[in-house]
């Protein structure tokens, strides 16, 4: 079962700083179907994240994203502080 991830960054460079550590783009994980981020009015970053699989998600964060979190300044508070949230998809349409 696919699943929707809705998840935030405080801002563009805290988004920024994990990227280039987890490099999504230049090295996407196994199971993610689509990454999309959006800067909102207020400085924060909408991360939107559709998975082939909860485990695919799972793996993904135990082995590159919350290795990415140790790397930043105050990433490990931020991670708790920002947790994603998963739902199960009952519709997920490719173009």
């Amino acid at each position: 079962m696919a699943i929707i991830q809705v998840s935030s960054a405080p801002s563009r460079a805290v988004y920024d700083a994990v990227q280039a550590v987890v490099g999504i783009a230049a090295n996407p994980p196994a199971g993610l179907i689509v990454h999309g981020a959006a800067e909102v009015a207020d400085g924060t970053v909408l991360i939107i994240d559709a998975w082939e699989s909860s485990e695919s998600m799972a793996a993904f964060e135990r082995d590159r994203l919350l290795l990415a979190f140790q790397q930043i300044p105050g990433g490990p508070e931020m991670a708790m502080a920002n947790k994603p949230v998963p739902y199960a998809a009952f519709e997920l349409v490719r173009g």
